[in-house]
This record gives C-alpha cells, sequence and structure tokens, in this order.
C-alpha cells in the first residue's frame, strides 16, 4: 500500500509551534514593558528588641493581555502535537481520513493505571510510534537531577498538558509575581551587629522575604535596606521551581523545545527496537 503524503500536516504543525514562540515573545515584551517595580510595595518592620521582618509585596494585578498570550502559547503547542498524532495515523493505517479520526489525538497522561485508556488515542499508530509517545509519558519521567529536570521532557508534557486543560476548561490563567532574595542588604547603624537572618524559601510566596534579629539595637536608629530582591513572573496552579534554573520563562523555552523534537522524530519514523536501548530525550536550556 502506497504511503500517504503528510509532509504538508507535519510542516503546519511546525508553523503551530512557531506561532506559540512567536506568542510568548509578545508575552515577554509586554511583562519587560511593565513598571515592575512600581507594581510592588517594600516595607521593614523593626521591633524594639532589635527582631523585624522585610516585606516585598504585589500591589496589584497584571495585565490580562499576558494571560490571553499564554493561552494561545498553550493552545498551539497542544493542538501541534495532536495534528502530529493525526498525520502519523494517516501514515501508519493508510487512510486518509483514518478511522475514527474523532478519537485520534497524543496522549498525555500522569498516572501509569489510566495509560491503557489513554493508549487508545494512538491504536492507529506503528508500533514504534506507540512505544516512543508511551516513554514520553508524565508517568515514565526518570529520576534525573534537580537541574536538568527543566529539560525533561516528561515533565515538560505534562506541564503543558496541565495547563493546557485548565485554561481550556475553567478560565484564564491567573498571573503572579515572585520574589526571591538570597542576601537582603542591611545599612546597620554603627555599633550594631546582624545576629541572624532567615530568609524565605524560594518556593514559598507569602509572608515576609526575611525575618532579622540584632545585637545592639535601640529604639530611636535608623536602618536602611536593599531587598536585593528578583523579580519573577509565574502562573497560579504550577508547582515549585526543582531548582534555581526552573524558572517560568525557563519552563516555556523547555516545553517548546521538547515539542519540536517530539513532533520532528515522530515525522521521522525510525525506532529502535525495546530490547536494544532505552528512549530518552534530553536538551539544554539556555
Amino acid at each position: 500500500m502506497a504511503q500517504p503524503q503528510t509532509d504538508d500536516l507535519f510542516e503546519k504543525c511546525f508553523a503551530r509551534i512557531d506561532r506559540a514562540v512567536y506568542h510568548s515573545n509578545e508575552a515577554a515584551d509586554t511583562w519587560n514593558k511593565l513598571d515592575v517595580l512600581g507594581l510592588h510595595g517594600i516595607s521593614l518592620r523593626i521591633e524594639s528588641d532589635g527582631t523585624g521582618e522585610f516585606n516585598v509585596r504585589q500591589l496589584g494585578p497584571l495585565p490580562q493581555t499576558l494571560e490571553l498570550l499564554i493561552g494561545e502559547y498553550l493552545y498551539q503547542l497542544r493542538a501541534a502535537l495532536d495534528g502530529a498524532t493525526y498525520a502519523c495515523a494517516i501514515e501508519d493505517s493508510g487512510q486518509n481520513p483514518p478511522a475514527k479520526a474523532s478519537t485520534i489525538e497524543f496522549p498525555i497522561c500522569g498516572s501509569i493505571a489510566d495509560w491503557p485508556k489513554q493508549a487508545r488515542k494512538i491504536a492507529q499508530l506503528n508500533p514504534g510510534r506507540r512505544r516512543f509517545i508511551e516513554a514520553l509519558q508524565p508517568f515514565a519521567e526518570p529520576s534525573v537531577d534537580a537541574s536538568l529536570r527543566i529539560a525533561n521532557a516528561n515533565r515538560s508534557l505534562g506541564l503543558l498538558n496541565d495547563l493546557a486543560r485548565l485554561d481550556r476548561h475553567r478560565r484564564l490563567h491567573t498571573f503572579f509575581t515572585t520574589i526571591g532574595t538570597d542576601a537582603p542588604i542591611l545599612d546597620l547603624p554603627e555599633g550594631v551587629s546582624l545576629k541572624s537572618l532567615v530568609i524565605r524559601p524560594s518556593s514559598d510566596h507569602t509572608g515576609p522575604i526575611a525575618r532579622f534579629s540584632l545585637d545592639g539595637w535601640r529604639e530611636g536608629m535608623e536602618l536602611h535596606a536593599n531587598p536585593n530582591a528578583d523579580i519573577e513572573l509565574s502562573l497560579e496552579g504550577m508547582p515549585p521551581a526543582a531548582h534555581n534554573n526552573d524558572t517560568f520563562a525557563n519552563r516555556l523555552k523547555s516545553i517548546v523545545m521538547n515539542v519540536r523534537i517530539v513532533i520532528s522524530l515522530l515525522q521521522k519514523n525510525s525506532w529502535i527496537e525495546p530490547a536494544s536501548s532505552r528512549l530518552s530525550i534530553s536538551g539544554i536550556v539556555s
């Protein structure tokens, strides 16, 4: 049986990826044009005994434009995966349209117990393609060093699926800023020393960014401080960072990178037999 030509379908998938990158760049441009400092309030409180806290908090909502752009980004990437799966079904079944076309999509599954049901969506694909897609599932995420999780395909596809489902079925995403610091700067009066400093963990978004205690502090003294903070964009409902490189921006880059690789390999349709090697995808996010 002659194999149907699907190059045009795959090209449309890559066009969707390019469109997603366009939307993410628009979101980044919107973020970069914001008066981020003006959106935040800084407060410093110190008690007579020398204990105090330092806080930076968001004062108001971020532009809804960010939510709309990221929603488009998620839609295009999810549609690209589904479109590539449909193209594969045409090739492997030899039919255009393939049987039960409405049931064909790229499954993304977080539970191995649910995989048999999800795998029905790719039943018309050849065994190599089915093995490949199964190896990419979030439930099959390998154990790697925290610094490498940002580039992992299983994790990236899980993030894409969760965020796209939330955007599609519930509401627009809610953006907020995360504020973190490694070393706030305290300009201490003469004769005063820092007794202790406790910095809020990066995974925690509530409460003061730092608590401190001073020796030699007396009422009437003045304390000047700089939070020396990094302000990052984040989405409500996203899991906490696994590492310092696991930022919102790097997650977007990793999702795009992995979707592009996955579709490229599905189009190539060249597979390793199960007994010969374990399949893995890795990459570097700069």
